[in-house]
């Protein structure tokens, strides 16, 4: 019997096309080491600049509430690129997306505290989104064997560029994933962020609180953010 889900965050307009254009690519800066069926989170921040090329406004997108469910079949890099996967692939990874459903209400929760990409679902409503995906097609989550062997390549596609908050910690310049960890691991070196909470580093400097919103994290947790705000998609 199914009693949770992983799900997913996807900021908008991403997760509108997921369900209404076609993207069957999610791009992010570290692979997925698993497969199998997982829930859609629309993320209730919007980022005006991620709408500037779209067709959509914000006001036309869910936010702040899981949207649908898709199936996680393959991670891959630019040089695995397919005529069915290159028109939405910016990487470095892609997790690549398929039997997209659009539930018919959105289910409006709030994401554990620090779940940045992704978390669990076992809520009330846990039945009716195994009803309305059907259970006999939600592919249980199994580890993949695959190993990337073609690391993501250093081109233009696999550059990033900061959000306005972190460029003040990172610089503006587009950059790839690792140069922008270690900028930010540079930044906190000199900057006296971290307080050790027993097991826990936790950040308390105030650029950093700024960007994300006075939330304790951890450095692992804020790594995370970092990789959700560098995605150009």
């Amino acid at each position: 019997m199914i009693q949770e889900m992983k799900v997913l965050n996807i900021a908008q307009p991403n997760a509108h096309y997921i369900f209404h254009s076609g993207k069957n690519i999610e791009n992010r800066g570290s692979i997925v080491s698993f497969r199998g069926t997982v829930l859609i989170y629309a993320s209730k921040t919007v980022k005006t600049a991620r709408f500037e090329d779209s067709k959509i406004e914000p006001e036309d997108c869910v936010l702040g509430a899981i949207i649908g469910s898709v199936d996680i079949v393959d991670c891959i890099t630019e040089s695995e690129l397919s005529a069915k996967t290159k028109k939405w692939f910016m990487g470095p990874y892609g997790y690549v997306l398929e039997n997209p459903v659009l539930f018919k209400n959105p289910i409006y929760v709030k994401p554990p505290q620090g779940a940045v990409i992704w978390w669990s679902y076992n809520g009330f409503e846990i039945n009716k989104i195994i009803k309305e995906i059907g259970k006999k097609k939600i592919k249980p989550i199994q580890k993949s064997s695959k190993v990337l062997k073609n690391k993501p390549k250093n081109s233009s596609r696999s550059k990033l560029t900061p959000t306005k908050l972190l460029a003040k910690v990172i610089g503006e310049e587009e950059l790839t994933y690792k140069k922008a960890i270690e900028s930010l691991m540079g930044y906190m070196n000199t900057s006296k962020g971290l307080v050790y909470d027993k097991k826990t580093q936790i950040i308390k400097d105030p650029i950093l609180n700024k960007i994300t919103k006075n939330k304790k994290l951890t450095m692992q947790q804020l790594v995370d953010w970092v990789k959700e705000n560098l995605e150009s998609r």
